[in-house]
């Protein structure tokens, strides 16, 4: 915030109280005009949260010890009522969501269903195929060895102290996020980060959360967040004013994230480096 209006704001200005009243008092206008809930959005918030609550409550939720004892610190997710649980998976609960609309009247006085397939056709199917490639291409660096391979050849970087290791990844991850999309980007990079730590025998957390944090920071360019993208084709910006503005706020991200991770993050998530966990070795 403070980048932006020193950015845009010239010396001098200042933010009108009377406009910030008036576009306080437009938004209230258009949410009264909107009303109340509508049938079939009262469907799809009701998908929405149902889709929501199996996704978290899927699997089990551990609280203490390795494995799961049923309702002595474990809670049990809903899969393990059917046999072959190990066929559930996220994608299915997904699909559920989606193909359950096609099937609930839209009560609008025709005879149309919340979901047609001429309104699915129109959907982003692009994202999808950007989002699924990146899972894809993230199974495949890991099962090929890709990940493992990369891994290895730690060379220089294991005579590198932990820390400097630490901000190298963050400098990489943040810029890496720029020019693909945050979410392969971490399917990618993840694989080779925990083959790195695998090579070093460090836990597997200390390299690898600060990368998942790093991706996040996703401010330069269109591409890198569906975010930038919608913003930016509105027209108003340019990209060299998503670059300006961005590059500054990748650095604070770089300083943020190395420092915070050095003074609370090991802490937290107690990640002592000499000590490789059990459920984190790969038999050979």
């Amino acid at each position: 915030y403070m980048i932006l209006c020193l950015k845009y704001f010239k010396k001098g200005e200042y933010i009108r109280l009377d406009v910030h009243l008036q576009t306080t008092e437009l938004l209230k206008t258009r949410i009264r005009e909107l009303g109340p809930l509508t049938w079939p959005e009262k469907v799809i918030l009701t998908d929405f949260l149902v889709v929501v609550f199996l996704f978290l409550f899927r699997g089990d939720w551990i609280f203490t010890g390795s494995k799961c004892d049923p309702w002595n610190g474990c809670l049990p997710g809903w899969s393990r009522l059917f046999i072959d649980s190990d066929y559930i998976k996220d994608s299915s609960i997904a699909l559920l969501g989606a193909i359950i609309l096609f099937f609930l009247p839209a009560r609008d006085g025709s005879n149309s269903k919340i979901l047609d397939w001429a309104t699915a056709k129109n959907l982003s199917w692009e994202v999808l195929w950007l989002l699924g490639g990146g899972f894809a291409l993230a199974l495949a660096i890991d099962k090929s060895g890709l990940a493992m391979y990369f891994g290895k050849q730690v060379g220089f970087f294991s005579m590198m102290p932990l820390e400097a290791l630490v901000l190298m990844i963050v400098v990489v991850s943040i810029f890496f996020t720029e020019l693909i999309n945050n979410t392969p980007a971490i399917q990618i990079l993840l694989p080779i980060v925990l083959g790195f730590s695998r090579e070093l025998n460090i836990h597997p957390f200390y390299l690898s959360i600060p990368t998942a944090m790093a991706v996040s920071c996703a401010f330069m360019l269109p591409t890198a967040t569906i975010p930038n993208s919608i913003v930016f084709s509105r027209g108003s910006l340019t990209v060299w004013d998503m670059i300006s503005i961005g590059f500054y706020m990748n650095c604070i991200c770089i300083l943020t994230i190395s420092t915070c991770w050095y003074a609370i993050g090991q802490w937290i998530y107690d990640t002592n480096t000499s000590v490789l966990p059990d459920w984190a070795t790969v038999n050979s």
